[in-house]
């Protein structure tokens, strides 16, 4: 049976093999801490283990170090990438409306040539019972 230490040592080594896979995409808060709830439980921990486990704490502070995360910005920095993300947005807005444009002529377009293929069966399909003349004129 394990002691309280070995368990504590195996949750720190459990939580650090976590972090260390998934260290890119570590959930954050809104004032840009990491949010330990959701660590936890990704994790397949108790949100407990970072009140009680010392070698967690410890492991968690070595990754919510800021210079550990390169995902922390500046404010300018901050400010710089919600300019190019507003940029990319419009610049997709203006392609989406060019698009559906040019969707809205094709159906068009579609709608025209089933029409015309319509009258051309019908024309077929009429020309097909039309009867000669009486008299065999040509």
């Amino acid at each position: 049976m394990k002691n309280g230490q070995q368990i504590a040592k195996e949750n720190a080594a459990k939580l650090e093999a976590w972090l260390d896979a998934h260290h890119a995409e570590l959930p954050v808060l809104p004032d840009g801490s990491l949010n330990k709830s959701a660590i936890a439980r990704l994790a397949g921990l108790d949100r407990q283990i970072f009140t009680t486990n010392p070698a967690a704490k410890e492991v968690l502070a070595r990754y919510g170090a800021p210079s550990s995360r390169p995902h922390q910005h500046g404010d300018e920095q901050a400010s710089e990438i919600l300019r190019q993300k507003d940029a990319e947005i419009g610049r997709l807005r203006d392609l989406l409306a060019k698009r559906e444009l040019e969707l809205s002529k094709l159906r068009q377009e579609v709608q025209t040539a089933r029409q015309y293929k319509a009258m051309h069966e019908t024309m077929i399909e009429t020309m097909r019972h039309v009867k000669p003349p009486p008299g065999g004129a040509a």
